[in-house]
């Protein structure tokens, strides 16, 4: 029964670090958007707009008149480790996370005076070796099944948009105490046999 016992803790202890090795980018299931924004489909075309290039082409795009959010839907239940967004430029983003579609928590705010480019898409990343990569954004890594973008407010030029969103994350840790558990079930099954 040691040994069972050793086993179990042994197993968990690997889950335990392995699980942040083991991020990867969960599928982004669906976007959905608000009333009021033209070309929600583009959010989720697996393109990254180019650096620069017009914030109405082949993006999911709204102005200032509209309370625009553009809202993806994760395959399942995760624990969001980082995010690489494209945006217009000279605006005021926020980026939440829920579990449940009605609570929902901030991870990012992308400040209007950030990015790399003038005019036009800007693509930001929170991930360190990412090329976007800006060491001025603080992500927060939240549980989520649904991640939404809005705009914070106006005090950039009022033409809001979309390209693209990738997240990596680590499944949610109940998944991960489920697997070890089932393994040391079947350590314990193959002790009790063994003897």
């Amino acid at each position: 029964m040691k040994q069972v016992i050793l086993c179990a803790a042994v197993l968990l202890g690997l889950f335990a670090t392995l699980a942040p090795a083991q991020a990867a980018t969960p599928p982004l299931v669906s976007v959905t958007c608000s009333a009021g924004v033209t070309g929600c489909a583009f959010a989720l075309d697996d393109q990254f707009p180019p650096e620069g290039q017009q914030w109405q082409d082949q993006t999911a795009w709204w102005t200032s008149d509209v309370n625009g959010s553009v809202t993806y839907q994760l395959d399942s239940t995760y624990m969001l480790t980082g995010l690489t967004v494209s945006l217009d430029n000279n605006d005021a983003y926020l980026i939440e996370a829920s579990v449940d579609g009605n609570t929902w928590v901030p991870v990012l705010f992308v400040w209007e005076f950030l990015g790399n480019v003038f005019d036009g898409m800007d693509t930001f990343s929170t991930i360190i070796g990412n090329p976007f990569f800006d060491a001025n954004l603080s992500f927060t890594p939240a549980m989520a099944s649904q991640i939404r973008i809005v705009v914070m407010d106006d005090t950039g030029d009022g033409l809001s948009s979309v390209g693209e969103l990738q997240v990596t994350a680590v499944p949610e840790p109940a998944t991960w105490l489920l697997m070890a558990s089932g393994l040391a079930l079947v350590g314990l099954r193959r002790h009790r046999r063994i003897r």
